[in-house]
C-alpha cells in the first residue's frame, strides 16, 4: 500500500511540477450572480441557453433552512427563483416541454413550469436528494431515503414504484434499451425494465451513493463505498474492477475518445482507459463533484486544497490548462453551454459563469447526468 501511495504522489507532483502554477485566474468571469450558501448540485442548461441551478440556504448539511431553485439567463440576470422549505441537494432535469424537475428534502419531487410556477409535487416517504432522470416518452424516475424507486408520468401520476429496502440517493441512469440503472444503500446496482420489473442486480461490498455512467457499448460504470470502481457488461456480469479507495459519491464520466474520469483514492482524479487501465492521474486534497469533458476533449473539475477553491482544466492528454480560484469550497459540478460557458456554483460563493472555448464532448456520458438538460440518459 506504501509503495503504491508513493507512485501516486510521485506522480502527482511530477505533473504539477509541469503545470501552470496554480493561483493566476486563466478563465474570464463572464457573470457571477447570488445564490445559496451551499451549492453542491450541477446546473441544467435548456435549449434556449436559460441555466437552472438548486442551492440550500445553509452551509450545514443537515440544517433545514431552505433552498431555492433559480433560473438565469445567458446574460446572467436572474429570470425567477422557486423556494423551497428546507434543502435542496438534488440537481434539475429539464423535460422535452421545458418542465424542470427536481427531488428536496420537503420528501417531495417537484415538477416546475419554464415560468417559475409549480405545476405539481409528489410526496415520497423520506429525503429526495437524487436526481431525477427522464424516459424517452417523458416519464420521471428518481429514488427516495425511504428505500423505493419511483416512476411518474409527467402528470406526476405514480406509474410504479421499487423498493429496495434501503435508502437511495444514487441518481438513475437510462440505457438505449430503456432499461433503468440505479444503486442502494443495500449495497445493490438494479437494473430496472421500463414497467419497473427486476432484470439484474449486482451486489457491492458497500453503499452505491453516486450515480453510473454508460458507455456506447452499454457497458455501466459506477463506484461503491467499498472503494472499487466497476465496470459491468448489459447483462450485468462484471468486466473489470479498479480499487480506488474513493468513498464519497462522486460520479464518473466519459470523454469523446473513451477515457473515464473518476476521483479515487487520496482524492485521486484518474483518466482511465476504457479497458480499465490509467492513462493518467492528478492528487490534490480534496476532489468534489463530476467532472465535465469538452468537445475538444479537456476536462474539468473543481477541487479544494491549500492553493485554494479551484475549478480546474486539463487537457486530454494530461496537461494542466486552467486554473480558477472559487473563493470557496466547491461541491458542484460544472456544467458547460452550447458556447463553451463554463457554469459552476461553490458554497458562501456567487454562481458564476466562465468563458470557455468549446461545447459538451458528443460522447456517450460527457457529464453529471450525461447531457445539457441532465436527463441521465446515455447519449448516441
Amino acid at each position: 500500500m506504501k509503495s503504491r501511495l508513493w507512485i501516486y504522489t510521485c506522480s502527482a507532483m511530477i505533473m504539477a511540477l509541469l503545470s501552470p502554477p496554480a493561483g493566476a485566474d486563466d478563465l474570464p468571469v463572464l457573470w457571477q450572480a447570488p445564490a445559496g450558501v451551499t451549492v453542491d448540485t450541477c446546473p441544467a442548461i435548456d435549449s434556449n441557453g436559460v441555466v437552472y441551478v438548486t442551492c440550500s440556504g445553509s452551509p450545514k448539511y443537515s440544517d433545514i433552512s431552505g433552498g431555492k431553485l433559480f433560473a438565469f439567463e445567458t446574460n446572467g440576470s436572474q429570470k425567477w427563483f422557486f423556494p423551497t422549505a428546507v434543502d435542496i441537494h438534488s440537481s434539475p432535469a429539464i423535460g422535452a416541454d421545458g418542465t424542470i424537475y427536481f427531488g428536496c428534502r420537503d420528501r417531495r419531487l417537484h415538477a416546475i413550469s419554464p415560468d417559475g410556477r409549480e405545476r405539481w409535487s409528489f410526496l415520497t416517504g423520506a429525503w429526495v436528494d437524487a436526481s431525477p432522470a427522464i424516459t424517452t416518452n417523458g416519464n420521471i424516475c428518481f429514488g427516495s431515503w425511504d428505500g423505493n424507486f419511483y416512476t411518474l408520468d409527467a402528470n406526476g401520476k405514480k406509474l410504479w414504484a421499487f423498493n429496495t429496502g434501503e435508502p437511495i440517493d444514487s441518481s438513475a441512469a437510462i440505457a438505449l434499451d430503456g432499461t433503468i440503472y440505479f444503486g442502494s444503500h443495500d449495497h445493490k446496482f438494479y437494473a430496472l425494465n421500463p414497467d419497473g420489473s427486476k432484470k439484474w442486480e449486482f451486489t457491492t461490498g458497500g453503499a452505491i451513493i453516486s450515480s453510473p455512467a454508460i458507455n456506447s457499448d452499454g457497458v455501466i460504470y459506477l463506484t461503491s463505498v467499498d472503494g472499487r470502481f466497476y465496470a459491468l457488461n448489459p447483462d450485468g456480469t462484471k468486466k473489470w474492477q479498479l480499487w480506488t479507495g474513493g468513498i464519497r459519491p462522486i460520479s464518473p464520466v466519459i470523454g469523446p475518445q473513451g477515457d473515464i474520469y473518476i476521483t479515487g483514492e487520496k482524492d485521486m482524479f484518474y483518466a482511465l482507459r476504457s479497458n480499465g487501465t490509467k492513462h493518467w492521474d492528478f492528487g490534490y486534497p480534496r476532489i468534489d463533484g463530476a467532472a465535465v469533458v469538452t468537445a475538444d476533449g479537456n476536462v474539468y473539475f473543481t477541487c479544494t486544497g491549500d492553493d485554494g477553491h479551484l475549478l480546474i482544466g486539463w487537457t486530454e492528454g494530461g496537461q494542466r490548462l486552467a486554473t480558477v480560484q472559487l473563493g470557496a469550497p466547491a461541491a458542484s459540478s460544472p456544467a458547460i453551454g452550447k458556447d463553451g460557458t463554463i457554469y459552476v456554483g461553490s458554497g458562501n460563493a456567487p454562481f458564476r459563469a466562465f468563458r470557455g472555448t468549446n461545447g459538451l464532448a458528443k460522447s456517450p456520458w460527457p457529464k453529471f447526468r450525461a447531457d445539457a438538460a441532465q436527463t441521465g440518459r446515455v447519449q448516441k
